[in-house]
């Protein structure tokens, strides 16, 4: 046997010398065979010991420290820690992984080691812009839906949970970011979803007080809405507080139809709690508060002659009706009622019913009530066939002018479409006729417009002139009494 064909054992003391584009070649045993040329031998040498540590003894997809990473099947690893990861692309993108459900994205502040070190922060913050640009916003999105009937995804801003006993939880704070010299400060806006594309409503935006725990009656927690300090101004005016507003979204225009209706703002108290024992007793509805703000007092104690400021006004203002183009032939559209309604009285079942709410009207002391009617008191002279507005104005003076006449009312329909759609039975509203006849027997008598509406004592007022002197004004209570057409005036 030629000795280049084989050799079982080669001993080399000194220089193996392979020339250029000479290989290695191993048999394995599955019966394959493998090659090495001299290019990865030479690789192989400038690799030093520690380095070549760093790829043995490592498990696919699990991270470990002095140990090179290598991805599983799935292209996942376990677990890595990074300082800092920086993209270099446009963005960076990290995703959960795909599977039957999704895989979640964890974002978590460092563990503290120390006893009574606080957890570190975890931070997203948008990224530095150009020199007159704006900054890099952050996004908190709930995923989309599945491609057919998937509801979109929650986005969820959540304190921390408290471990010891009697410790609050953590606070979750949106914060508009703080404005610069002059700027004004960054708003914070929470806004509700947009509607599908063809139909659907509007997501609804809910703010919730957190709700009590445990069995010994914890109160829920305060919703509270808070405008922001003024700044205080050392001899000027200081900066009032911001404004409050609530108010509903705006409707849908339209061109030849109906357009959209404004939505309405309901504020609404909360049903007392059902006791369910047989001694219980329900608890008591949810007030509701609409208070002015106290005028701001003054603490200089040298005796000076400053004022004490306004106490704030509580206006509630009905919407004014819609206006129709000045060229139009239409009609305007009616002014929203202002209606005060106290609350019904509760069942007793077979006891004892409770008693209905007021509706109560208190001035401070020596201050009246003001009722504002818009106009001064109408006037006429001979047969008078009163307009809703002159029977609404409260007082109407006549004069007769030859005899006896009449003062005569709108037609109960008349009255009720004046109204507007707000009217409920009972209702009722005041009006007075003053007769200033200077001749005796010029009496004025009210008389009805129609069948609808009907009186309840006498109808005729007398002239002062009369002797003896008879009364020459009167006033009736005009009261509806089916929440349609039928009016009774009872005189008073």
């Amino acid at each position: 046997m030629k000795i280049q064909e084989k050799i079982r054992d080669l001993l080399i003391t000194k220089v193996l010398h392979m020339r250029k584009n000479a290989v290695m070649l191993i048999d394995n045993s599955d019966g394959t065979t493998s090659e090495i040329d001299l290019a990865e031998l030479a690789a192989l040498d400038n690799i030093s010991a520690g380095d070549l540590a760093k790829i043995t003894g490592i498990s696919d997809g699990t991270a470990a420290a002095g140990k090179a990473v290598v991805l599983d099947t799935s292209l996942a690893i376990d677990i890595i820690n990074f300082d800092a990861i920086g993209a270099n692309d446009a963005s960076l993108d990290i995703d959960g992984q795909a599977s039957g459900t999704g895989g979640t994205v964890i974002v978590r502040g460092g563990t503290s080691s120390t006893a009574g070190s606080s957890g570190g922060p975890a931070e997203l913050i948008g990224g530095t812009p150009g020199a007159t640009s704006q900054g890099g916003p952050v996004n908190v999105t709930g995923g989309i839906g599945g491609a057919t009937s998937g509801i979109g995804g929650t986005a969820n801003v959540t304190g921390g949970a408290a471990t010891n006993n009697g410790d609050a939880g953590g606070v979750a704070n949106v914060s508009g970011g703080v404005g610069d010299d002059t700027g004004a400060g960054g708003q914070v806006n929470i806004q509700g979803g947009d509607s599908g594309s063809t139909s659907g409503t509007g997501g609804a935006v809910v703010i919730v007080g957190g709700d009590g725990q445990g069995v010994v009656g914890a109160a829920g927690g305060v919703a509270s809405v808070t405008s922001g300090d003024g700044s205080n101004h050392t001899t000027g005016t200081g900066g009032p507080s911001g404004v409050v507003t609530v108010s509903a979204g705006a409707p849908g225009l339209a061109t030849t139809g109906i357009a959209g209706d404004g939505g309405d703002i309901d504020i609404t108290g909360r049903t007392g709690g059902v006791a369910s024992g047989a001694t219980g007793e329900g608890g008591e509805g949810s007030a509701i508060n609409i208070t002015g703000g106290v005028g701001g007092s003054t603490t200089d104690s040298a005796g000076g002659s400053e004022t004490g400021g306004v106490g704030g006004t509580c206006n509630v203002t009905a919407g004014a009706g819609g206006a129709v183009d000045a060229s139009s032939t239409g009609t305007g559209g009616d002014g929203g009622s202002v209606v005060v309604t106290a609350g019904a009285l509760g069942d007793g079942g077979s006891g004892t019913d409770g008693t209905g709410g007021q509706v109560m009207l208190r001035s401070a002391a020596n201050t009246p009530v003001l009722v504002n009617r818009g106009g001064a008191a109408g006037t006429g002279i001979d047969a008078e066939v009163l307009t809703t507005a002159e029977l609404f104005n409260g007082i109407f003076v006549q004069t007769p002018s030859a005899a006896a006449t009449t003062c005569t009312t709108p037609t109960g329909a008349a009255i009720t479409a004046a109204l507007g759609g707000d009217l409920t039975t009972g209702d009722s509203f005041d009006f007075t006729l003053i007769n200033l006849g200077g001749t005796t027997d010029y009496d004025v008598t009210m008389t009805a417009g129609d069948g609808s509406v009907t009186f309840v004592g006498s109808v005729i007022l007398a002239p002062t002139t009369d002797d003896p002197e008879e009364t020459s004004s009167g006033t009736w209570r005009f009261v509806n009494t089916d929440g349609s057409n039928a009016w009774v005036g009872y005189r008073m």
